[in-house]
């Protein structure tokens, strides 16, 4: 693979390769982070009495909650730059209409995945005081 990418000249740091990477990286650390999340609750044993249950469950969400505040956002930004730094060699090698299709639709699917992931953030955020007051 790395040959192919030194005889496509591909090595070579532009914006088109920039932006594929640095969508694919935050997006490996992305899974990688859901990876651990799932581990973590994989761990909880539900068969504990509900108070020890609870007080598990309220870790794993307060670890979901630093995910979702911390760590989400900052990926999210950086996939959005990656995608925008695709956009001048979509713009040199796409006829125009197809170009306008990417920005349109690449951007609108990004703010509706952005109002989804707040959807997701307040509803993990208001089980967590479901939790906390359960104890």
């Amino acid at each position: 693979m790395t040959a192919y990418f030194i005889w496509m000249d591909a090595h070579t740091m532009n914006e088109l390769t920039i932006g594929l990477t640095l969508m694919t990286v935050v997006m490996m650390v992305r899974v990688a982070l859901e990876w651990m999340s799932a581990s973590r609750f994989k761990k909880i044993n539900p068969d504990q009495s509900l108070t020890a249950y609870s007080t598990k469950m309220q870790g794993y969400y307060a670890w979901r909650k630093k995910i979702h505040t911390l760590f989400i956002p900052i990926i999210y930004i950086l996939y959005v730059i990656g995608f925008t730094f695709l956009l001048p060699a979509f713009k040199a090698n796409l006829s125009h209409g197809m170009y306008l299709y990417c920005v349109i639709s690449g951007y609108g699917f990004l703010a509706a995945f952005a109002l989804f992931l707040i959807r997701i953030l307040r509803r993990e955020m208001k089980l967590l005081e479901f939790l906390r007051g359960l104890n």
